[in-house]
Order: C-alpha cells, then structure tokens, then sequence
C-alpha cells in the first residue's frame, strides 16, 4: 500500500469505530458555531512542578468528578500542557500527538472557546461559549457543565503512516494512554482535578476543534480544581 492509501484507509478505520457509538441526542449544529480565527495567545511560562514524591502522586492519582466552580488560570494551564507533553514519548518520536482546549469559564487571560496547544503559545481556533456544541459532542454531557477546561488529545496520522505500516495505529493508541497517564500525574502533582474521558462523538468534536481529516481525537481529558 502507498502512503496515501494507508492514510485513507485509517482514517476510514477510525470513522468507522466512530459510527458504532450512538451520538447525544443534543442537537449539534456546526453552522452555529463561533467562526475560525487565526489568533495566537502566548502562554505563562511553565513553572518547574511542586517537588512532591513520585510514589505519593502515583498513588494519589485517581479521576475526581466533582470540581470546584471557579476557572482555571493561565499559568495553570500553561503547565499542564507543557509537562504532559514534553515528557511524553511517542515511537519513532514521530510527535503525531497534540493537545486541543475547550475554555468553558473564562479566566483572566483566556476567554471562553476552543484553542489548540503549540508548546509555549495556544492558537485561538474560536472565541466564544461553545458549551451546548461540547456537551452535544460527549456522551456524559454533564462534564461540560463541571468541569472548567476540557482538553482533547488529537493524533495526526499523516506523518507517522508516511513512515510505518498500517499497525501504527494501534501504536498511536498506546502513545495517546502514556499521555493521559502523564495529564493525571501533573494534574495530581499540581493540586489539580482531572477526569480522562473516551465517550464522544469523533464527527461533533473535529468540528468542534476544526480539525482536517487526517487529524483524529482519541482522548478527552476534564481538568479542574478540587472542590
């Protein structure tokens, strides 16, 4: 197979899973979301993680459900994503994995929509309250609604089947589980509440997240603060 028919047939694969799963009931409507934009944000500084022991934020490590109500700063946000992904292999450190942010509450810095990380800055995809277009994309729409900041782990398979065989997309899988394990371990590390998440609409969130169709969600993950 070629590059290209691997690509097609993978991202046939994956919408084909998609499909297997009934969507919310929630109507979703893609023409009523906020339009695209192209405007970059430049992010705290990460700061170096509270020095704690590795085997106590292992154990203590665990999904919590239930949030306290206030927003999430900048800077906490900023090194949540940074942690999580620079210390995150990937095979044939191919990086095909990137970190996307829907910003329910706005903070003092961020304003509520969709964002997407780029190490250091976040790309403004939309501005605007996205709410009723995220719940409508997960199949516990309550999370939506609890939690601050949802992030989605987006995997690019171009690049990576450019490269190897059709199998790396379960590789890729694995590669997205090291990453959601690393979101737990900083989120725990920082005093944060966080929630992986694998119930959603693929078709609802790549609207929602403007994705192409070489880009594929595979992971959500709720963050918070604990109530």
């Amino acid at each position: 197979m070629t590059a290209l028919e691997r690509i097609e047939a993978v991202v046939s694969l994956h919408a084909a899973l998609d499909r297997t799963v009934s969507s919310s009931e929630l109507p979703f409507d893609a023409d009523a979301l906020p339009p695209v934009t192209c405007e970059v944000v430049e992010l705290p500084a990460p700061m170096p993680l509270p020095a704690c022991g590795f085997p106590d934020v292992l154990q203590a490590r665990r999904s919590r459900y239930n949030p306290a109500a206030d927003a999430l700063g900048a800077d906490e946000i900023s090194n949540v994503l940074h942690h999580s992904l620079v210390s995150s292999p990937t095979a044939g450190g191919m990086r095909e994995l990137t970190l996307s942010f829907v910003l329910s509450r706005p903070g003092d810095e961020l304003g509520a929509g969709v964002y997407r990380y780029a190490r250091g800055h976040a790309e403004v995809v939309r501005l605007g309250d996205v709410r009723e277009h995220l719940r409508a994309s997960l199949l516990q729409p309550e999370f939506a609604d609890v939690f601050p900041v949802l992030l989605f782990v987006v995997a690019n398979v171009e690049g990576p089947l450019e490269k190897y065989a059709m199998r790396h997309y379960r590789t890729m899988h694995v590669d997205a589980g090291v990453l959601v394990q690393n979101l737990y371990l900083v989120t725990e590390a920082m005093g944060l509440a966080g929630c992986a998440i694998a119930g959603f609409t693929d078709g609802r969130v790549a609207s929602l997240l403007n994705l192409a169709t070489t880009q594929l969600p595979v992971m959500a993950f709720a963050l918070g603060r604990p109530s």
